[in-house]
Order: structure tokens, then C-alpha cells, then sequence
């Protein structure tokens, strides 16, 4: 439509009013993607908050089940598990590893286990600093903890061995 609008107001090169059509037609175009563009920023803008508060009633949910403290540790620990994912994906795509791995979780946790103290630092620093921004999906990772900490005691309690925690919680939870 475009095209056959500037090859028409091309066709009416000599009267302007012959081209006033054309023109009022480009403009009506323009303002409708405008419109357009408004609507699908503030539908994009509406999904991410309901997504936050679908994340922030999951969080309540599962603290309230494991406890606040556990969730609060699991959510630092995924931090760690997210680096050292994007460091075995890059081991993987640039073949230094050699070959695929045989179980990826446990070569993800390994990654975690083996990041200098520094490294992790960073990383909680960095996690800590972050806002929570319109367009996220998620809350910020200090507002989830914040949350998951008010809620107390789960109502499953299960005395397991430290191990699940991948051994990499104590460098973290200073924060």
C-alpha cells in the first residue's frame, strides 16, 4: 500500500491537489502505526507485570512450602547455576570440552562448585544492584529474597543432607 501511494503521488507530480489524497492517506497510515505501536508497547508493558506477579505468587508459594530461608538460598544459588550455565555453554559451543557432556547438571554444578570467590562476589554484587525494570518478566533477584525471607517456616521440613545445596550457598548468603 505504501509503495502504490508514493507511485501515485509520483504519478501527480504537477497538482497539488491532485496529491492531496495520497498525502492525507500516508498520514492516516503513519498515525495508525503510531496507534498501533502504543497499543502493542502497553500490551507488552501489561504481560510483564502479570508475569512479575505470577513469579512474585510462586515465590510466596514455594516459600511458604520449603520455608523462606531455603527459598531465599535456592533463588542465590540459581544466580551462581545461571553463570556457570552461560560458562558450560560456551565450553560446549566452542568445543573445549572435547565432546557433549554426559550429565549437564552436574557439570553445570561443578562450574558453580569451581568459581573463584571473587567471580562470585561479582556476581552477587551485580544480582543485588539490579532493578526491577518495566518491561522484566521476573522481580529483582533482592526483592524475590526480600519477599521469600518474610515468609518464615515451610510447612515441609525435611532433614536432608547439606550436599543439595551444591555446596556453593556459603560464599553467596553474605549478601
Amino acid at each position: 500500500m505504501d509503495e502504490q501511494l508514493v507511485d501515485w503521488l509520483e504519478g501527480q507530480s504537477g497538482s497539488a491537489l491532485a496529491q492531496l489524497p495520497a498525502l492525507l492517506a500516508r498520514a492516516a497510515v503513519w498515525m495508525t502505526r503510531r496507534v498501533l505501536w502504543l497499543l502493542m508497547v502497553a500490551g507488552h508493558g501489561l504481560s510483564c507485570l502479570l508475569s512479575r506477579e505470577m513469579e512474585r505468587d510462586a515465590d510466596r508459594y514455594e516459600a511458604r512450602l520449603v520455608g523462606g530461608t531455603t527459598k531465599a538460598t535456592a533463588l542465590q544459588q540459581l544466580e551462581l547455576l545461571m553463570v556457570a550455565d552461560l560458562v558450560v555453554d560456551h565450553e560446549i559451543e566452542t568445543g573445549e570440552l572435547g565432546r557433549l557432556p554426559d550429565d549437564l547438571p552436574a557439570l553445570v554444578a561443578a562450574r558453580a562448585r569451581a568459581l573463584p570467590p571473587t567471580v562470585i562476589r561479582r556476581i552477587r554484587n551485580a544480582a543485588f544492584s539490579r532493578e526491577t525494570g518495566l518491561f522484566d518478566t521476573h522481580p529483582s533477584i533482592r526483592d524475590r529474597i526480600e519477599r521469600a525471607q518474610r515468609e518464615g517456616r515451610g510447612c515441609v521440613q525435611i532433614d536432608a543432607p547439606r550436599p543439595l545445596s551444591f555446596g556453593i550457598s556459603p560464599a553467596f548468603a553474605g549478601a
